[in-house]
């Protein structure tokens, strides 16, 4: 036991090790004491679910000006993003990501840092024009500048990849395997 949750300070985090990579949790948080809206409430921002599925549905302004096709998506990290739209001057910092199977993130003005402004003075937990390229891009197999197909990766997946990384790097690098001699 190591801290406390930052949506119930009074909880102690429990730490799991029955995962391959020790995990802290909240028990409070995985048991069903509170409903989901009442821990969406207390959650900070970019960890609530962006509702992509709504904003198609209603054919929202956001979700019609992106358009992954004409815009230019560079990826910057593993959850991150430059999207720059056509009809636009500045470029946004994306970052997505999937957290149990939802779609979480934030959206911010790269030169300045400021938040997105359509998140900032509409609705937060709607999606941005910025997010929906990227999560447009992603499930449509479109490519960033770099050619490569958009993806949106599990935060719980980054650990494994990086491990599994490594572990290639060592094998690869020209070292003697099975007791060759």
């Amino acid at each position: 036991m190591t801290g406390t949750c930052p949506v119930h300070p009074s909880v102690t985090l429990v730490e799991d090790t029955s995962y391959d990579v020790p995990r802290e949790y909240c028990p409070r948080c995985e048991s069903d004491e509170q409903s989901g809206s009442e821990r969406q409430a207390a959650a900070p921002s970019g960890t609530r679910p962006l509702d992509f599925k709504a904003q198609r549905d209603a054919e929202s302004a956001s979700w019609e000006r992106a358009d992954p096709k004409a815009a230019l998506i560079e990826r910057r990290a593993w959850n991150m993003w430059l999207v720059t739209l056509p009809d636009s001057d500045d470029a946004h910092l994306v970052t997505l990501q999937r957290d149990h199977g939802a779609v979480v993130g934030e959206c911010a003005i790269a030169a300045s840092g400021e938040q997105c402004p359509a998140r900032k003075y509409n609705n937060p937990e709607e999606p941005c024009a910025h997010q929906c390229t990227v999560r447009k891009a992603a499930f449509g197999g479109i490519e960033d500048v770099y050619g490569d197909v958009v993806a949106i990766f599990a935060a719980d997946d980054v650990g494994t990849a990086r491990a599994d990384y490594h572990i290639e790097s060592a094998m690869a690098d020209g070292g003697r395997r099975g007791g060759e001699q």
